[in-house]
């Protein structure tokens, strides 16, 4: 029996993200990554309280492109796209978007002044949970201008479109989102942007 597949009719298109909110980042950090890599070791980890630092936290905290320049995720966005699928109520599902386009880009650069930082007293370490600053790079404004593949066969960039409002509308991107019961991260497409 011979197998014919339909050839991918593959196109690409750019458009830009606007914040309606400031957008806060936080990048895992190399030094976070090994504390926990040694804790599942078995190994023992540094839990001695350092001077903190709050400039370098923030700095700590930011996505940077391959030249050294403030960006942001393009996996996130999709996924923001992704979890908005719980606003069409089943007219669209999370397996099929995640098929039908790709944003490109691991960190995609990001359009804004300099950050600035913002203090949260939300932290919780400790046996006692004490409450601790949290420092997190702020944008604001900010925008992101994204190149989107998509499969014309089964997607327009009209609906990609839709999606990426209802997830800057519902969902949000970064830390202290719509999603996560927060009003940071919201945006919309910019007109006449694809």
């Amino acid at each position: 029996m011979e197998v014919t597949l339909q050839a991918l009719k593959l196109k690409s298109f750019t458009c830009t993200i606007v914040g309606d909110t400031p957008l806060i980042v936080n990048r895992f950090t190399h030094k976070a990554i090994m504390q926990l890599n040694q804790k599942h070791q078995g190994m023992e980890t540094d839990v001695t309280q350092r001077i903190r630092v709050p400039e370098q936290e923030a700095k700590d905290a930011l996505y940077l492109t391959a030249d050294g320049k403030p960006g942001v995720p393009g996996g996130g966005l999709k996924k923001a796209i992704i979890s908005a699928c719980t606003s069409t109520n089943k007219k669209m599902s999370k397996t099929f978007l995640r098929q039908a386009f790709q944003i490109v880009g691991d960190i995609i650069p990001l359009k804004a002044p300099p950050y600035t930082i913002r203090m949260e007293d939300i932290g919780r370490v400790g046996m006692g949970k004490t409450p601790r600053p949290i420092y997190r790079p702020m944008f604001t404004p900010w925008e992101v201008t994204l190149k989107i593949v998509y499969n014309e066969s089964i997607i327009s960039p009209s609906q990609i479109v839709n999606m990426l409002n209802l997830a800057g509308f519902a969902v949000g991107f970064c830390e202290w989102r719509p999603e996560k019961s927060g009003t940071f991260g919201m945006f919309h497409v910019k007109e006449g942007s694809n």
